[in-house]
């Protein structure tokens, strides 16, 4: 008597973002050692997420996507991790309905909490890497850190994407400017980002908000009392304006610890 056994097999990878819609009935199998953490970003329904089933082979682990995408009580998400090396992670989903959401496993990043940002989200800093995935977007609002305090001597860095992305955008250095600890709010209009911080005393409030007077297209913008005043250099830009029509070029200065410059963010047409 033959078997035939349907399954796709993924060599070992230290890092992997998969579309939970892309599995099947086929089960897809993961090397993946006790180094390994899964993670699953969903808010599709129980019923949906319950047919999604983890499992390893030698381990024995079994769990399935719904309680796994449920948060902890600081919103974190609680990672499935093989208890033996070489071991393979099996996912098959039996559901009639496509979950919406992700996979997310990392086997590299040292001290790796994943947060999915939903609506009422109120996610405080947590010492390491923090990902956020964004979940929702309310009316008039976007991710933003609130009553950032940075300080002296110790460090929180802020890039756009996943931890295990190469040379990542930075879209925040609390060291630019060493004399600056506070910071009122930090705009993020972003899918996906983490923050990266391993002293004690950092602090952050992550969650929705409005935008506190700033121009739409800026982001990471620095706002407290205790930001640098005075007169910086400015360049000229050639907005190549055309038929009269009067435009408005909206600057907000972005520094360094080598450079004080004008950064255009924006700019809209008044008609």
């Amino acid at each position: 008597m033959q078997f035939l056994v349907l399954f796709a097999l993924v060599s070992y990878v230290s890092a992997i973002l998969i579309p939970l819609s892309s599995f099947s009935g086929t089960e897809t199998l993961y090397r993946v050692n006790k180094t390994s953490r899964v993670y699953i970003i969903s808010n599709s329904p129980q019923d949906v997420l319950q047919s999604l089933v983890l499992s390893t082979t030698t381990g024995a682990q079994n769990s399935n996507a719904y309680s796994l995408s449920v948060p902890q009580n600081d919103g974190s998400l609680t990672a499935f991790v093989p208890t033996q090396d070489n071991d393979f992670l099996s996912v098959v989903f039996n559901g009639p309905t496509k979950p919406e959401g992700s996979l997310y496993m990392d086997s590299i990043t040292q001290n790796l909490n994943v947060f999915p940002l939903q609506e009422n989200s109120s996610i405080n800093f947590k010492q390491g890497t923090n990902v956020f995935f964004k979940m929702s977007s309310p009316n008039g609002q976007i991710p933003v850190a609130q009553n950032v305090v940075v300080p002296q001597s110790q460090k929180l860095s802020g890039y756009v994407g996943l931890p295990e992305t190469p040379n990542p955008v930075q879209f925040f250095d609390s060291a630019s400017i060493d004399t600056i600890t506070t910071y009122n709010q930090l705009e993020i209009p972003m899918q996906v980002f983490h923050f990266t911080s391993f002293d004690a005393n950092v602090k952050y409030e992550v969650k929705f908000a409005a935008r506190s007077g700033i121009t739409i297209g800026s982001s990471g913008l620095i706002m407290t009392d205790d930001f640098p005043s005075g007169l910086f250099g400015t360049n000229d830009y050639d907005l190549k304006n055309q038929n009269g029509i009067n435009v408005d070029a909206i600057f907000v200065p972005r520094l360094t610890k080598l450079v004080a410059m004008e950064e255009h963010h924006s700019f809209h047409d008044d008609y």
